[in-house]
């Protein structure tokens, strides 16, 4: 079943906001706006009172819950993008309670498929194996970009001892992760390939 922080994973990631700032009650403007739209999202779809998505999201008071579905509700009458956004998002959610509903669908499967041969695994692969794998390929892109925040925040912090003791090891586990990110987001890396040979020789 679809929860509050689904509907914020899609959200956020359409509109390109990170989720960590609006699940920290963030005050940045378009953070703010993004949280009011992920309230909205939340009762229109999911139907729970306004407590229970305030809790959600972080423990925020009903009341302020409240106001952000009535401030998206009147902007939704006289902002036309801001309606098809709402529709568009709508959809995407109903689709992915659809597919959820479903159960029988395996995206490892179907990505294994595709990468061992990629035409022919593509062509028989059904959409719904396809959206499967969307939805995966996104929940498993939220992980790491957890796992990036908590590498990042290691390289910065001091332990007392005895614990200090680790930090050799966290740190070399955290900057490999720091590595993996920005290879798949495509960063070029810290070490040129001629120190690396360099290093080597």
């Amino acid at each position: 079943m679809i929860r509050v922080i689904d509907i914020a994973q899609i959200v956020c990631f359409s509109l390109d906001v990170d989720i960590a700032d609006v699940m920290a009650d963030r005050r940045h403007h378009r953070t703010v706006e993004t949280r009011q739209l992920v309230m909205y999202l939340a009762k229109e779809v999911l139907d729970l009172s306004f407590q229970d998505i305030g809790k959600q999201l972080g423990g925020l008071h009903h009341t302020t819950v409240m106001h952000g579905f009535q401030k998206v509700a009147a902007e939704i009458a006289t902002d036309s993008r801001l309606k098809d956004l709402v529709g568009s998002l709508k959809a995407t959610l109903e689709y992915r309670t659809t597919l959820e509903a479903l159960g029988q669908v395996d995206p490892l499967a179907a990505a294994r498929r595709i990468a061992v041969r990629p035409r022919r695994g593509a062509i028989e692969t059904s959409t719904f194996e396809l959206a499967a794998l969307a939805v995966f390929t996104l929940d498993l892109w939220e992980i790491a970009s957890c796992a990036e925040a908590m590498a990042q925040s290691i390289q910065t912090i001091d332990l007392p001892e005895p614990h200090d003791a680790e930090l050799p090891r966290l740190r070399a586990l955290s900057g490999a992760i720091l590595d993996e990110m920005n290879h798949i987001a495509g960063a070029p890396s810290d070490v040129e390939p001629a120190q690396l040979q360099g290093e080597q020789a």
